[in-house]
């Protein structure tokens, strides 16, 4: 599978997560429905980023699902939805998708640089709509407002979707769970019953891995049946790293509720990648992963969740000899896990950045020494952080939603 698109190409939307208290690991299994909500109409907008503006390629209502929205960026772009009377009815903070990782070399393999920054890309976002709502803000960081879209002159495509309806991976959906999405692109419709088991496979072991075996009670996955061409490729340089067209594979995605998303790629050939922002989550990430589970393709999807869900850095080494650290599991200053181990080694993702283990976590290598698992500074410093928030143990990570009349 080879398909070459440009960078300025790739797209994605609103992807956050959400949690429901686990009752200390009880689980919701005896409140288990076999029910997924209908869907409802929601606002889709294709947005272009180039070097810090933002302008609107196409907006549309259509009837889908909306992501869930509890973790935010602390700090980013606003999308607003504003009635007649100039009152916010609903406001969501975003990062657009500008640093997309890739997975590990394979064992014994050197890796080239992997990692993409980008200074322009597509992108789009995903918001409710209310029969209340005039007009659409885009508000940059500095508070000056990029776009103002008018709802009523959005083309209407309602009656088109959602095309595919999703499926539980196990009997019964838990009601308020974190909802993890399986896509798949290039899977045709007699490969369906293959993409069932892969996902299967992989979910199986991310959530066996920790923090997220801790949590699974409060975890549910769910999987479309996609056959529609999501445009996934391996970058001509960077072949381990594959991208695809975000906007296809969200409006796919929309078909469905969700919290975080993983396209799983019907492709032999190495390779993945996970969108990333300061602090984690929010509303332009998710994971991508090659699909052979008896090869790389699992652990793959693991470390790139990594990325999507935790926001962590590669612990190898890139090549580039600075930069900056954008997640604790990358240091320029290696004190900070002194309360976790007094380890650290030179090298996470830039040169003059340290880790916090030789070769024992699952951010550097697929064969960590002592099994295949994140560190202690990846799980304590970063996720289990995320998952307690997101559990609703410490709300500080949150901004408030602003859903006055919708």
């Amino acid at each position: 599978m080879r398909r070459f698109l440009s960078i300025a190409s790739l797209c994605t939307l609103a992807i956050l997560l959400s949690f429901a208290p686990s009752g200390q690991g009880q689980g919701r299994d005896s409140h288990r429905s076999d029910e997924i909500s209908p869907p409802r109409e929601i606002i889709f907008l294709y947005l272009h980023y180039d070097r810090g503006d933002i302008t609107l390629q196409e907006a549309e209502l259509r009837r889908g699902y909306l992501p869930g929205y509890k973790l935010q960026p602390s700090t980013g772009y606003r999308a607003e939805l504003i009635d007649n009377e100039d009152q916010r009815l609903f406001a969501v903070t975003f990062e657009p998708p500008l640093l997309i990782m890739s997975p590990p070399p394979l064992p014994g393999d050197r890796g080239e640089e992997a990692f993409l920054t980008l200074q322009e890309t597509d992108f789009a976002l995903i918001l409710p709509y209310s029969r209340l709502a005039s007009r659409v803000d885009i508000v940059d960081p500095r508070g000056i407002t990029h776009l103002s879209i008018g709802v009523h002159e959005m083309k209407d495509r309602t009656e088109r979707w959602p095309p595919i309806a999703p499926r539980p991976v196990k009997a019964g959906l838990v009601p308020g769970a974190f909802k993890i999405l399986f896509i798949g692109d290039d899977y045709t419709t007699a490969d369906l019953p293959l993409f069932q088991s892969d996902v299967l496979a992989h979910s199986a072991l991310l959530l066996s891995v920790e923090p997220f075996a801790t949590y699974a009670a409060e975890m549910e996955t769910l999987r479309l049946d996609n056959t529609q061409d999501l445009g996934c490729y391996h970058h001509p340089v960077m072949t381990r790293l594959i991208l695809c067209d975000h906007t296809k594979v969200l409006a796919v995605a929309s078909a469905s509720p969700y919290d975080e998303i993983i396209v799983l790629v019907n492709d032999d050939e190495y390779g993945g990648s996970g969108l990333i922002t300061i602090g984690g989550g929010g509303s332009t990430t998710y994971a991508v992963a090659y699909h052979d589970v008896n090869a790389w393709g699992r652990q793959v999807t693991v470390h790139e969740f990594g990325h999507s869900f935790g926001g962590l850095m590669d612990e190898y080494e890139s090549g580039i000899p600075t930069g900056p650290s954008i997640a604790p599991n990358c240091s320029d200053d290696p004190t900070s896990w002194s309360d976790i181990t007094p380890e650290f080694y030179l090298g996470c993702s830039y040169g003059n950045l340290y880790r916090s283990t030789y070769s024992d976590c699952l951010m550097r290598t697929l064969v960590p020494d002592t099994g295949f698992h994140y560190c202690l500074v990846c799980q304590r410093k970063r996720l289990e952080p995320l998952l307690d928030a997101l559990l609703g143990l410490d709300h500080r990570v949150f901004l408030p939603l602003i859903m006055n009349k919708y």
